[in-house]
């Protein structure tokens, strides 16, 4: 127990994930486009701003997720372009952007359907996974202690018998 709870308090960063955010966009190519979606986007009926925005998405969008309504999944704030990414972290779930957001891809419009606060797993959630890794690990260690002992008490009769080989190779 001691062991798997040092390991777990050495390595708490990597139980850790990342606040995230799902969101979708729709992105034009001017300002101008981008601005109109919007003024269509402040007409449509607050239920039904997430069904309305993916059909703008298919229907204007340039980019790829277009077709799919403008749905990015859940990313991280680093996985995406600064202003973007700024906008989306910024805006409440089912809001969408009151400006459009200029980036080197163009003018996009992003919609927040979801968020997922920053979080780590508890000793609880992982003390099993990493007791599972310590023992593999262990495991390893004696295989492989055990296999350099074996070469190195037998490295005499493998040289020989290479030598052997080597001598009949020649005749």
């Amino acid at each position: 127990y001691k062991t798997i709870k040092a390991y777990y308090d050495d390595n708490k960063a990597q139980y850790k994930t990342e606040a995230q955010v799902k969101a979708s966009h729709i992105l034009v190519k001017t300002e101008d486009e981008a601005k109109a979606i919007i003024a269509d986007l402040k007409k449509a009926a607050k239920a039904k701003i997430t069904e309305t925005f993916a059909k703008l998405a298919q229907e204007k969008s340039t980019g790829p997720s277009g077709k799919n309504g403008g749905d990015l999944g859940f990313f991280n704030a680093g996985q995406m372009v600064k202003p973007f990414s700024d906008e989306a972290f910024s805006l409440a779930v089912n809001s969408f952007s009151q400006k459009p957001v200029k980036t080197q891809f163009g003018y996009h419009i992003v919609l927040v359907t979801d968020k997922k606060a920053a979080s780590s797993k508890s000793f609880a959630e992982v003390q099993g996974d990493i007791k599972q890794r310590l023992t593999a690990e262990a495991f390893k260690k004696n295989i492989d202690d055990s296999l350099a002992k074996l070469k190195k008490s037998s490295k005499i009769k493998y040289a020989k018998a290479y030598k052997n080989l080597e001598d009949k190779k020649t005749k």
